[in-house]
Parts: structure tokens; C-alpha cells; sequence
């Protein structure tokens, strides 16, 4: 014969199970504020290291830029210091004064135009000098090389009475020749010291910006999709560029901006 028993559970048990019910629901929040706390201990450590890394990346840009900027300008420096010293050269030349002024004397004298010829085409040996012209002080061009150029360009003849006035050489800013071609210009006085230092002639400089100085502002040390090098300058109320662009070619010249777009750097540039 099969007996069935059955017994009630003491009091005891009952409250012993809901303190051990207790027990695992405090253990539980403990466990889950424990993780909250891990979870945001780690997230704000993630997040501290993020921005400590991109200040840190930040900085490291540009210290780099800042260096190869002052790098550019120093050499930009001594490409003119160069350039200066050339010009330099030419006027207070004795030898070169005694030939213009006995070919403004005697214009159809061939040896002397020969000998004047052979000395600007030696400067273009240069890469820096595209073009070279001897002209007088009412700026008439006497002698080229290459020969036949176009007229002289306003921005050139401009010039000129400063130079005659100072006696110093003159660089002029980047313009655009008659023939539509971007230069510097390069305006040397012929100083002839035997006549009291008197100004007889002048030699006029065309720098092509293209065979030196754009490709040398464009060229970086490594490899960068995005950084360039600009060269600009303030233009009444406009900023106007002076170099190409790698995203606009004809940018030097013909891209300006007004002056109230302070955002671009360009324009922050050319108000200091």
C-alpha cells in the first residue's frame, strides 16, 4: 500500500527564502551598478584619450605647417635677395653705363648694339629672367632678347618714375603683360657715376613665375591630398590670388574675394 505524506513548510523556510531573494536582487543591482560604472569609467577614459589624441594630432599639424610655411618664406626670401643682387650688379656697372649711353648717342652704332645684345642674353641663360629689355628713360625699348617683344606693359611704365626719382632698383608685384602673360617685373637703373650719378638708362626684367616660383609654393615635402600654398594680396576692398589653385588652374589674377569673407584664410591673410 502506497502512503502519501505531505508536510507544511515551517515559517522559518519562508523568511529564509525572501532574505535569499533579497540577497540576489541587491547582488544583482550591485553587479549592475558595478558594470554602469565600468561602462562609464571606460567610456569617459575612450572619449579623454579621443580628444587628447586629436589636440595632440591638431598641434603635430600644425607645428608641420608652421614649419614648412616658415621654410617657404625664408626661401622666398633669399630667391629675391638673389634676384636684387643681379640687378645690383647692372646698376652701377661702368662698362655697361659707357655702352647705353654711347648707343643713345650713336643708335646705329652695330658694334655697340652687339655687344649690349650679348650682354642681356646672358641673364637669360637664367631661367628666372624670360625676357630682357634695355630701354631710356621716356621708357622706348632700344634692345630685347628675345627680340620683338610686345610693348611695354602699364603696370611697368608705371614705374618708372619712382625709379628715376629713387635711383634703386625696383621690383614690381605680380601683372599681367600685354600679351596676357602672368610676370614679375624687375626695374634696373643705369647709373652713370661720371655724370654725377645720372640715371641714362633703364634695364627692365620679366620674371615668368611659372618656371620657379609656382612650382616651388605648390610642392610640399610629402605627399598631401588636401594642403596647398597660396600667395595673395590685398586689392582695394578684395583679396585677389596670385598663384593657380589645384582645384582652379587660371586662379592667379582673376580670383578674388571681398574682404568681408573673413572665413577664408585667405582673407584673414591679407588683414594680418
Amino acid at each position: 500500500r502506497t502512503q502519501f505524506l505531505a508536510s507544511a513548510p515551517k515559517p522559518g523556510s519562508i523568511e529564509q527564502m525572501t532574505t535569499f531573494e533579497r540577497q540576489e536582487k541587491r547582488s544583482l543591482v550591485i553587479l549592475i551598478f558595478i558594470f554602469i560604472l565600468f561602462t562609464s569609467g571606460a567610456t569617459a577614459s575612450g572619449y579623454l584619450t579621443y580628444q587628447n589624441y586629436k589636440e595632440h594630432f591638431r598641434e603635430q599639424v600644425e607645428s608641420e605647417i608652421s614649419a614648412i610655411a616658415e621654410l617657404k618664406v625664408n626661401e622666398l626670401v633669399d630667391w629675391r635677395k638673389e634676384r636684387m643682387a643681379d640687378a645690383e650688379v647692372l646698376r652701377k656697372n661702368p662698362v655697361l653705363a659707357a655702352l647705353v649711353k654711347h648707343l643713345f648717342e650713336s643708335p646705329s652704332d652695330v658694334e655697340t648694339q652687339d655687344q649690349l645684345q650679348a650682354w642681356l642674353a646672358s641673364y637669360r641663360t637664367y631661367s628666372d629672367y624670360d625676357r630682357v629689355r634695355l630701354i631710356d628713360v621716356q621708357g622706348h625699348t632700344y634692345l630685347s632678347d628675345p627680340a620683338g617683344l610686345p610693348s611695354l606693359s602699364s603696370e611697368i611704365i608705371q614705374q618708372i618714375p619712382e625709379v628715376l626719382n629713387s635711383g634703386q632698383v625696383k621690383m614690381v608685384d605680380f601683372y599681367r603683360s600685354t600679351d596676357k602673360s602672368i610676370y614679375l617685373g624687375m626695374i634696373i637703373p643705369i647709373v652713370d657715376e661720371n655724370a654725377g650719378g645720372q640715371i641714362i638708362g633703364l634695364i627692365v626684367f620679366s620674371i615668368d613665375p611659372q618656371s620657379y616660383l609656382y612650382p616651388f609654393i605648390q610642392e610640399w615635402p610629402e605627399i598631401r591630398t588636401s594642403a596647398e600654398t597660396l600667395i595673395v594680396r590685398r586689392d582695394g576692398d578684395d583679396v585677389v590670388y596670385l598663384n593657380p589653385l589645384r582645384s582652379q588652374e587660371d586662379a592667379a589674377l582673376n580670383l578674388r574675394f571681398p574682404l568681408d569673407q573673413t572665413e577664408l584664410p585667405a582673407v584673414k591673410a591679407a588683414l594680418g
